[in-house]
Parts: C-alpha cells; structure tokens; sequence
C-alpha cells in the first residue's frame, strides 16, 4: 500500500512523486494517458535549473538533444520584437542556460527519472475518482486493463492538470 498516490504523469505529478520518493515515501503514480505522449513543447525558464537539480535530472538534460535556451525575446500583438532578454546578464550563473524541450519526450524523460527514484509509476490507468473518509482523501478508485479496483493512501496529490479530479469535487 502506498504513503502516496500521485495523480497525473506529467512535470507536476513527476516532479512530486519524485521529491516524496527521494524522502523515503511509498509512492504510487497514476497517469491516464500512456506515453510518450502529445503535447504543446515547452520553453523553460531559467530557475527551473534548481528544480532540475534537486530532481537529479540536469545531467540527463545536459546530455539531450533539446535545444539549449540563452535569451528569450518577446513580440508584441503589432508584431515588434522586445530587445533580447539574456539570462546571463540577469545571473551570471551556469542555471542561466535552460532548454526548449519537446514536451513528450521530456514528460517521458521525468516519469522515468520518478522510477529511477523509486516511485511505482503507472500509465494508461484511469483514476475514475478520489474516494474520501469525511473531508480526508483517502485513495483512489482505479480502472485499468484488470478491471476497476479501490487503492488507498494516506495522502493523495492531485497532478491531473485541467482535468483537476479534486478541484472539480
């Protein structure tokens, strides 16, 4: 039985159930889609380095194919470039290089690392909803391809993104 059970796969969920893992919790993570999958790319910013960090992930995005990211530049409605903003000139710090990542291959890169970690990562499972005792979550009722089942925990985190199964209660 998990500590933890960690709804949703992507860069929340992953970054969460990671962070617990490396505390030494029980960690149960359930992603509905499986993956790799589709999504917007990502242009991330510069202090996601820290968080990276703590992950134990700079090493394996150092060694990715992603683009590495210097400056940013913005552009209004009428079409006008901003002047560059470089990173370096705001902290000159090896965190100001960041990267431009192709999100389904860097959400897979976080579910694995969550593994790595020791978090019992699971995708292509539909959490169908969040079961409570009085106002305390207290585990999830799951379908997946043996049928639907219940999984308790004594904390459950909702990662779910706009689906947001706690929110919308």
């Amino acid at each position: 039985q998990p500590d933890v059970i960690v709804i949703g796969g992507g860069p929340a969920g992953s970054t969460t159930a990671t962070l617990l893992a490396q505390h030494g919790r029980r960690v149960l993570l359930l992603e509905r889609e499986r993956f790799p999958r589709f999504h917007i790319g990502e242009s991330l910013i510069p202090e996601t380095y820290w968080v990276l960090k703590r992950l134990n992930m700079l090493p394996k995005m150092q060694r990715s194919h992603f683009v590495k990211k210097h400056s940013v530049q913005f552009v209004n409605a009428n079409g006008k470039l901003s002047a560059p903003f470089y990173f370096w000139d705001n902290k000159p710090h090896e965190c100001s290089q960041t990267w431009q990542v192709v999100r389904s291959e860097f959400d897979q890169m976080m579910l694995d690392n969550a593994r790595e970690h020791g978090v019992d990562a699971h995708d292509g499972v539909h959490v169908i909803e969040v079961l409570f005792e009085g106002d305390r979550a207290c585990g999830v009722r799951i379908a997946d391809g043996n049928g639907r089942r219940d999984v308790p925990a004594q904390v459950v985190v909702d990662a779910s993104g706009q689906a947001a199964l706690l929110q919308n209660r």
